[in-house]
């Protein structure tokens, strides 16, 4: 079973030892099937065998369908902190399916839902609008057609940002949105609390509150965040065991620190994102008291 744990250098050289004893050349095709988890190591494992075969992603939960699957980012976890070891390799497909999201808990498909309302933060007006305005239990499957056009609008907007920056140099850091504070919650849980979808939530949440402390967004606008949070079942509070020194402590070690400063994106206004850095102390522990 693909988890935090086992995406590691480990388990892709098990894999990759059974690539070398089936012979497989550079003539053949990686397949991923699963979720967000199984895509970035399938993706790290094309990316490095025989420097480098195709790989195809057939995602099947709400999150991977949205995000992990496209773009191209791999990666596997060091033994301290998640996504340290990694390289950009491009799919050759992928292929999107709602039928797989049936088998998916409720948990599961809100855990997607936040990187939906991510692309809409960051890009889109009418995206967050469409989401508020989205009726039905939007965690069974129901309205189904409405679901597979908010997955066709948010992959799109991933692939727009892809195709101006694709190894993140600059407008793609913007896909970071909540991630700084998300990953540092999962490192702080050991990965043994909220999972990647919930704690981009309650990172996204952090960063709105952040972008308000910074004077790039209305009171009104951060409302709507935490709101947009709150309708979809994503978390709107720090987990009891996540306590702000921690998380800062955690968050100086993540790769999104750039020449020894944080890197954060925020909102300026709904819709559009920044890059900052030099943000005081006091500032990035206050964004955590949401």
């Amino acid at each position: 079973m693909a988890n935090e744990k086992n995406k590691s250098l480990e388990t892709a050289e098990r894999i990759l030892e059974k690539l070398i004893d089936s012979k497989f050349s550079r003539d053949s095709l990686i397949v991923s099937f699963g979720g967000g988890i199984t895509t970035d190591i399938s993706g790290f494992i094309a990316s490095v065998y025989l420097r480098g075969i195709d790989v195809m992603h057939i995602p099947t939960s709400l999150l991977a369908q949205v995000d992990a699957s496209i773009g191209g980012k791999t990666g596997v976890n060091s033994k301290k902190f998640k996504n340290m070891i990694g390289a950009f390799k491009q799919p050759l497909a992928v292929m999107v399916d709602t039928y797989y999201l049936k088998s998916l808990s409720k948990r599961h498909i809100t855990a997607g839902y936040s990187e939906i309302i991510k692309h809409a933060l960051i890009d889109d007006k009418k995206l967050l609008l469409r989401l508020e305005k989205f009726q039905g239990d939007f965690r069974t499957g129901k309205n189904s057609i409405e679901l597979v056009n908010l997955i066709k609008i948010s992959s799109k907007i991933k692939a727009k940002i892809v195709e101006q920056d694709e190894e993140e140099k600059s407008v793609r850091a913007h896909l970071n949105f909540g991630h700084t504070f998300a990953h540092a919650i999962e490192s702080v849980q050991s990965f043994k609390g909220l999972n990647h979808g919930e704690a981009v939530g309650v990172g996204m949440l952090c960063a709105a509150k952040l972008s308000l402390l910074l004077n790039k967004l209305t009171i009104k606008e951060y409302d709507r965040v935490r709101k947009i949070n709150k309708k979809y079942k994503l978390p709107t509070e720090l987990p009891s065991d996540c306590e702000p020194q921690k998380i800062l402590k955690a968050m100086e070690l993540d790769k999104k620190s750039k020449n020894s400063n944080l890197r954060f994106i925020v909102l300026d206004g709904i819709g559009k994102a920044e890059i900052v850095e030099n943000i005081p102390e006091e500032k990035i522990l206050n964004s955590l008291k949401i």
